[in-house]
């Protein structure tokens, strides 16, 4: 299996690279062309890659622990910046308020913990992703 693997050693160095172009046209078509389709999927890699392996966000001075996540920014902004709703069926909208309270009563729970901000920040490291 080594021997098969070997001849792709060259284009090694072109993967960090070709990632940040990535990122970068990634970043534009979200931002500039409002495209919401590439934004999710740069939320979802934000999420896996970023928040996931490498654990890094904005840090926010004074906090104990915790931090902006650039997926939460990154949320934040397609949550913001979409394009406007049409009409959904009946059954839909009660799904979607079944799972409104269903995350609601879950974030009530999470700030009735002992501190509530070390609840909050479960609900947070839990339930957004």
């Amino acid at each position: 299996m080594r021997e098969l693997l070997t001849p792709l050693l060259f284009f090694q160095r072109f993967f960090i690279p070709t990632m940040l172009i990535l990122l970068v046209w990634a970043a534009w078509r979200t931002v500039f062309k409002k495209d919401f389709a590439v934004g999710m999927a740069l939320y979802v890699t934000l999420l896996i890659v970023v928040d996931g392996f490498y654990n890094t966000g904005l840090f926010l001075p004074g906090l104990e622990k915790g931090s902006i996540r650039y997926s939460e920014i990154c949320a934040l902004f397609l949550l913001f910046s979409r394009p406007p709703a049409q009409a959904r069926p009946a059954l839909s909208n009660t799904v979607l308020a079944l799972a409104g309270v269903y995350f609601f009563l879950m974030a009530v729970a999470a700030l009735r913990a002992d501190p509530p901000l070390a609840g909050l920040f479960e609900f947070r490291r839990i339930v957004f992703p």
